[in-house]
């Protein structure tokens, strides 16, 4: 495996490194209590091409390779303070852009990609319900046939980007009698009638990305609004899944970095007892552990790249790389808490700020129990075969 970059994309990593660092000196302490979506950030990231780094540059995309897309997102959480932002960035990605353009047609491709990677568009995908979470076979939204295409009806909750999206993905009900072998996925853009946006869901962290219900009520698009084809629903949205379980959290791993970087040098000028407490042990062996996350989630977001541009990714690795970059963030995030002391529980020391974001990385993309779940299904399937 070489993870080393060409000398081109390599500047593109410094350059996206460097807008993080321009970008962090807003307010986001203010945008955080208020949870505002910054579209002026969204914009100054977009216009960078990551709003559409896996899309084909016929489209206007980057047409990225997964190790470039991990290594610019990394480069960014490195020096970006707004993980809001970049989730919502990493739900516009994986979750819509990415689908459309491994999935959809030549018309579909034409026709919101080149939005979707210049930003002038944002994306989501509606698919859990309030009974349909980790389950997702268990959605109630239906399609129905109709002279001209399908008219949907149903509810969606907690739907990233969806109070600024502007088109969505959406998973229902086409052939109820099949199971999740019924299931297909539309694109359907916001400005349709019988979509209606609920108010913004308030939450724990990640408040700049918004998120909110979105009602169904005989929803009806055309015939071309089908992504792939009819019933192929559970495939595109596993599929999807894999790859946003895989790089949604490439820009953790720059937090992580971050996070250790900044605890060590708040120890090297912070005195108690007369002495620097980056001499005290327990200060030395928490930053000694995030340092070891940090690195740990590094190998593994470019080993996953290195997976998927060669073709062999599989579940329990995108399982392993979300499992391990989610807890590892809970963890850093108590431990620089810690670390600081009472200034680390203050607002102004945007610890308690990471502590929040790392508590939603814990839920989102499939909880982290499900990521364990997938990993021990893997690991027996391997024992069986080992057996026959």
């Amino acid at each position: 495996m070489d993870y080393a970059l060409g000398a081109a994309d390599e500047s593109y990593v410094q350059e996206i490194r460097a807008l993080g660092a321009r970008l962090t000196a807003q307010d986001i302490i203010a945008r955080d209590a208020a949870g505002l979506f910054s579209r002026e950030a969204w914009k100054e990231l977009a216009q960078a091409g990551l709003a559409g780094l896996p899309v084909s540059a016929e489209y206007g995309g980057k047409q990225a390779s997964a190790q470039l897309a991990v290594a610019a997102l990394s480069a960014l959480g490195r020096t970006f303070a707004d993980n809001g932002l970049m989730f919502a960035l990493g739900a516009h990605l994986w979750a819509c852009v990415d689908p459309i353009n491994n999935f959809g047609t030549q018309t579909q491709k034409s026709r919101w990609l080149p939005g979707l990677a210049d930003g002038s568009l944002i994306g989501a995908h509606a698919a859990t319900e309030p009974q349909a979470g980790s389950d997702a076979g268990a959605i109630k939204t239906v399609a129905e046939k109709t002279a001209t295409g399908w008219r949907l009806n149903g509810l969606k909750t907690y739907v990233t980007n969806a109070p600024v999206a502007d088109v969505f993905l959406v998973s229902a009900i086409t052939s109820p009698e099949r199971g999740t072998l019924g299931m297909s996925i539309f694109v359907v853009p916001r400005i349709t009638s019988g979509l209606v946006i609920g108010p913004v869901i308030d939450k724990a962290g990640m408040r700049t990305a918004q998120m909110s219900e979105v009602h169904f009520d005989d929803c009806e698009v055309p015939a071309d609004a089908l992504l792939g084809a009819e019933g192929a629903g559970m495939a595109i949205f596993t599929a999807t899944m894999l790859r946003e379980r895989s790089f949604i959290n490439a820009p953790i791993v720059g937090v992580l970095q971050r996070l250790a970087d900044q605890s060590m040098e708040y120890a090297k000028t912070r005195e108690q007892f007369g002495t620097r407490i980056a001499t005290f042990q327990a200060v030395t062996n928490r930053i000694a552990d995030m340092r070891v996350r940090s690195a740990t989630a590094e190998l593994l977001m470019y080993r996953i790249a290195w997976l998927s541009d060669t073709g062999q990714i599989r579940a329990e690795d995108a399982a392993m790389m979300k499992l391990h970059s989610s807890e590892a963030f809970m963890a850093s995030a108590t431990d620089a808490m810690r670390i600081h002391g009472a200034f680390g529980y203050t607002t102004a020391a945007e610890l308690e700020r990471m502590q929040r974001d790392a508590m939603g990385a814990l839920l989102y993309s499939g909880t982290s129990d499900i990521q364990r779940n997938i990993i021990a299904r893997a690991g027996r399937a391997m024992e069986i075969r080992r057996a026959q």
